[in-house]
């Protein structure tokens, strides 16, 4: 039974062994061809392939790559008859999205960059496969069908005679497929057989033999001549370590990627063994750390020796926890242990090997070539028995201080090397954290490139982003020549380094970097003011690194300012900054304390609002002049630029204009968009043309392809939104656009701006409002050009924008076909705002106020209110029902439902529906004297009061949201007749009860001797009689007494009426200017 249980844990042990099997690269050049790249130090990433051919159909074909993750990476080499990426088979090992990693076929495109998916599943021809994922390494063993498939021409079959460029590639994969290479990811063999075995050889320069390949001294012999390598055989016996970045056990390649690192240098260390010493921690968990110690030793005098780490609050050694190193007398291996200073003396901690089995998991340790070197896994929760043991916590920031020396049995020695971090670390910050990436997404960055006649900048940058009006997060980075140093970041109101608020990072009198206001007076002479005002309540989250050279600093700013202190900032939402980007030294005189003039280490943007995210350089666009950026290979001399010549038979092409043309097709593979947009403007700064797909020919809602360059940006082809009239900028655009952009070209040549991409189809998933290229829909081509700022694009005019004929994309002879006209749009804009907002307030207007007057004249047996009322309500039907239908006839008699658009539609469609129903009803009205005419009066009036206010919330949505501009002064216009309406109502409501009111008191008195010459001049006006109807009043007044009569008399009832008048016919200018101004706006803007 025990002998069983033996042999079981052992053949478990050889089949882990067996699936962590490592590259083994003492075959290379011996058994099979290895190409592992030597010229593409910085993205190589360690790729690599080997490859035997075992006979003209099988081929034994190992991939592997460096990746911190298992998804989401490729690694690819092409079998090409040149050494040019494009129209040839590939083999992959690949993990698409989420899925496992495995070796799959794939094809380069004949034209343009790119890969495109084999359909079909071939995993028959992938035999013995190994894929896996182990120590920061994809990799990808099988032996592999290479005779070709008779219905796939794309699948890779080898011709033994033929002999092949091997090209290899590496990068990111998506979910459908891999992505273009970028930069120095991409590395070429000589051309060769297959069939040759002896290319790529590693020879190893040890003497000592072992059994497995040990990369970690080693030269690799290529074409390009000798790289010697040194490495430990725990971390890098595969390829995943050859790639120079990650010579050596330590991998500096991940720093600030994946892990924190800390390597003093120069004035920081001290001794024979200071200098290279250094470690990296990488958070793991709540509770757990990854450490990595490593640095010289000298083992010529001991082969036990040490490396150590300890957690400072200073710089200074005494009384703190320590991570060490080290091989003590009797261990064959370093070993990773706490321990503690006491005072200035390292000590052991008791039972610490009880807490070292419990606490740390030792992954790798070595010591060759005079270099000690350990990585384990740390719980850093501490112990609960032991204070010594280190703790740790996330909110204190430690100083690194590092020791190197001999051990013996009582422990360590005193070193005979040290060095200390440059400022104090937090442990879960990878730095250097300034993230280049998150520019013109999450924060606005300043880039300088103009730093004097050397422009040397120092690499300083800085970034910025408003977290709300009093509160500004800033980041700064460059390289300063250890503490005495700064970066300043100036907020310049006037173009000029004097008299600006400062936020810096810097370091006085040997002390660590800190952030701070300051100001710049120049006044005669320059100072750099400091604060005088308590800053603890000023800067929140403030973190600051100096390592290898390089400062960072990041913190949050109130930004309000202080009235007793110039210092401080204070921000002002509304006005422009010029950034003002600078690094020096530092001074501290006596009691001055301050910054020392930069000299040329400066620079100054232009100005801009700071809540602009746009990347911010010194070097924007020439504004005239020839601009040519190229995205694939080309001759220096190639200017991408239009070529009408294929309009029509290759490619469709839209030229409404002779100053704008779009062309495009279908790219191969028949689902993607190859689109070119070509304008003239008259320069290549601040200018835009644009397409939009529509489904309907107006030019919102509508998917965007831009030509554009964007205020002191480059030209660039993007994406964007119609969002009713207003073009929109879309989050996360830049990113979107590099997933789904590919073959982009730019130019700016004889006074045309040029820009070509493929576009892939399908759309984002991430925002719908991306360009969702279907081959089988058809679009409306919306194409406008004009000026562009540096937050989008500007109102194009009337002039220039243009709309095609709805046509498939696919459809090359569809021309200069042009949309729809917008004249009915148009006319439905102007029939409907001259009827509601002009002939119906004048109908409403005297019936309200003008029934008394000109009681006398009755054209047409009927009183003038009435004529004006009946005639101008008439007018505003039959202006509804042409507008109404012209609508429908644009629209192709579609009803929208959905947005503004579905709100405007409705409304107007209730208010068009009531209002006809108003002369219906009123044929049906009853006499004055009916005791339903009550009833007819109430539902008359209250269905023109609803009737009114849908219209004109309709039109007052149409020029709030349909139009680009003037937007508010079109919903200001809108609202003023119904509110001159309601406004003059309530006033005569008002009038009218005093004059009445008036005649009460007039009639109670009348009993009493009267002088008639003091009697009001008004007298009631009603119904001649019982048969005849509103619309026939007379005076009717009492004739009993001569008084009487002279109270009737017309000159003693003139002043009421003629007041009523003159306000009526105020408000019908008022209606009539509106509707003018409106209706022009309307049609200026469609």
């Amino acid at each position: 039974m025990w002998t069983g249980s033996v042999l079981w844990l052992l053949f478990c042990f050889l089949l882990i062994q067996q699936s962590h099997a490592h590259f083994d690269g003492s075959q290379c050049g011996k058994s099979k061809s290895c190409h592992i790249p030597t010229t593409c130090p910085e993205k190589c990433h360690g790729m690599g392939a080997a490859w035997k051919l075992l006979d003209d159909d099988s081929l034994e074909l190992e991939l592997f790559v460096n990746s911190n993750t298992s998804t989401g990476r490729y690694v690819a080499i092409g079998f090409s008859d040149d050494d040019k990426m494009g129209n040839e088979p590939v083999i992959e090992c690949s993990s698409l999205g989420d899925e496992p990693i495995s070796m799959k076929f794939s094809f380069d495109k004949v034209k343009g960059k790119g890969n495109q998916r084999i359909p079909g599943d071939f995993s028959e021809y992938f035999t013995k496969s190994r894929n896996e994922f182990h120590d920061g390494m994809i990799y990808c063993k099988s032996i592999v069908k290479i005779s070709g498939h008779p219905e796939v021409a794309n699948i890779f079959k080898h011709d033994p005679t033929r002999q092949y460029n091997l090209l290899l590639v590496n990068g990111l994969t998506k979910p459908d497929g891999i992505s273009y290479h970028k930069g120095k990811q991409d590395a070429i063999a000589p051309k060769m057989l297959l069939s040759n075995t002896s290319y790529g050889a590693i020879t190893p320069t040890q003497t000592e033999e072992s059994p497995d390949f040990d990369i970690s001294s080693a030269e690799l012999q290529s074409e390009t001549g000798t790289l010697e390598i040194s490495a430990s055989p725990a971390k890098l016996q595969k390829a995943a370590a050859i790639s120079p970045k990650t010579l050596g056990p330590f991998d500096s390649s991940s720093c600030g990627k994946s892990k924190g690192c800390t390597q003093p240098i120069g004035d920081q260390c001290y001794g024979e063994q200071g200098e290279g010493l250094g470690g990296s921690y990488r958070i793991l968990s709540e509770n757990q750390i990854e450490f990595e110690i490593f640095g010289p030793v000298n083992v010529n005098i001991s082969q036990n020796v040490y490396v150590a780490m300890g957690f400072s609050n200073d710089t200074k050694m005494n009384d703190i926890s320590v991570i060490e190193c080290s091989k003590m007398p009797g261990e064959t291996n370093p070993t990773m242990k706490f321990s503690y200073n006491q005072g200035f003396e390292n000590v052991r901690i008791d039972n610490e090997p009880t807490y070292r089995a419990k606490l740390i998991n030792l992954t790798s340790s070595s010591i060759q070539d005079a270099q000690i070197y350990c990585k384990g896994i740390v719980n850093v929760g501490g112990s609960s028995d032991n204070s010594r043991v280190f703790k740790w916590d996330s909110t204190q920031r430690y100083y690194l201080l590092f020791a190197s020396g001999p051990t013996d049995a009582s422990g360590l020695h005193h070193h005979t090397g040290d060095c200390t971090s440059g400022s104090q670390i937090f442990l879960d910050q990878v730095e250097p954290m300034f993230d280049s990436s998150q520019c013109s997404k999450s924060k606005a960055c300043f880039t300088p490139t103009d730093c004097g006649d050397d422009n040397n900048c120092n690499s300083i940058q800085a970034s910025w982003k408003i977290v709300d009006s009093e509160h500004i997060e800033v980041e700064l980075t460059g390289n300063v020549n250890g503490t005495n140093s700064y970066i300043a970041l100036g907020f310049s109101t006037n173009g000029k380094m004097g008299n600006a608020s400062v936020i810096d990072c810097s370091s006085f009198a040997g002390n660590k970097h800190s952030m701070s206001f300051s100001y710049n007076l120049v006044n005669g002479h320059y100072f750099n003011l400091r604060p005088t005002a308590d800053l603890s309540n000023l800067i929140a989250n403030e973190r600051t690194v100096l390592a290898d050279g390089v400062l960072y600093c990041t913190a949050v700013f109130k930004v309000v300012g202080d009235e007793n202190d110039p210092a401080i900032f204070k921000y002002d939402p509304k006005q422009e900054y010029n950034l003002l980007l600078a690094t020096g030294t530092t001074k501290v005189n006596r009691t001055v304390v301050g910054l020392n003039y930069h000299f040329t280490k400066r620079s100054l943007s232009t100005p801009q609002l700071l809540s602009q995210i746009a990347i911010t350089t010194t070097t924007p666009p020439p504004p005239s002049g020839d601009i040519v950026v190229r995205q694939k290979r080309q001759t220096s001399s190639s200017q991408a630029t239009f070529d009408s010549s294929t309009c029509g038979t290759t490619k469709a092409c839209y030229t409404p204009s002779a100053d704008a043309t779009i062309a495009y097709k279908l790219a191969d593979n028949n689902q993607d968009l190859e689109l070119e947009i070509s304008s003239t403007q008259a320069s290549a700064n601040g200018v835009y043309t644009a397409v939009g797909f529509g489904s309907a020919s107006e030019m919102g809602p509508a998917s965007v392809v831009e030509c554009s360059a964007l205020q002191g940006q480059a030209l660039s082809m993007k994406f964007s939104a119609n969002e009713a009239r207003t073009n929109v900028r879309i989050s996360g655009e830049e990113t979107i656009r590099s997933q789904l952009m590919s073959n982009v070209e730019t130019s700016y040549v004889d006074g045309k701006i040029y820009c070509k991409a493929t576009i892939k189809g399908g759309g984002s998933s991430a925002n719908s409002q991306i360009f969702n290229f279907q081959p089988d829909n058809k679009y409306y081509l919306l194409v406008a050009k004009g000026a562009a700022s540096s937050s989008g694009l500007n109102y194009h005019g009337p002039n220039d924008r243009w709309i095609s004929s709805q046509r498939l994309l696919s459809d090359t002879g569809a021309g200069n076909a042009g949309g729809k006209s917008t004249t009915l749009l148009i006319l439905h804009a102007v029939f409907m705002t001259v009827a509601w907002l002009v002939m119906v307030p004048i109908a409403v207007i005297f019936a309200r106020v003008l029934r008394a007057s000109w009681p006398n004249t009755k054209p047409g047996g009927l009183l003038i209110w009435f004529q004006i009322h009946r005639a101008a309500n008439l007018i505003a039907i039959a202006l509804m029902i042409a507008a109404f239908v012209c609508i429908l006839i644009y629209k192709n008699w579609k009803f929208p439902t959905e947005g503004w658009g579905g709100a405007h539609a409705i409304t107007g469609v209730i208010a068009l529906v009531l209002g006809w129903l108003q002369p219906i009803i009123s044929v049906f009205r009853c006499g004055p004297a009916d005791k339903l005419r009550p009833i007819f009066n109430i539902t008359h009036r209250a269905i023109g009061v609803v009737a009114l206010c849908l219209a004109t919330t309709a039109i007052a949505i149409a020029g709030y949201h349909f139009t680009p501009t003037r937007n508010v002064v079109q919903l200001v216009l809108a609202l003023i007749p119904i509110t001159v309406l309601f406004g003059v109502s309530y006033f005569f409501l008002v009038f009218n009860s005093c004059l009445e009111k008036s005649q009460e008191n007039l009639a109670s008195n009348s009993t009493a001797p009267q002088n008639h010459s003091n009697r009001p001049n008004v007298v009631r006006v009603e119904p001649s009689s019982k048969s005849q109807t509103a619309t026939t009043w007379t005076l009717n007044g009492s004739s009993n007494s001569e008084e009487d009569a002279i109270v009737a008399t017309p000159q003693r009832i003139v002043w009421p009426h003629r007041f009523r008048e003159f306000i009526v016919y105020a408000a019908v200018l008022v209606f009539i200017a509106i509707g003018a101004i409106l209706s022009t706006f309307f049609a200026n803007a469609f």
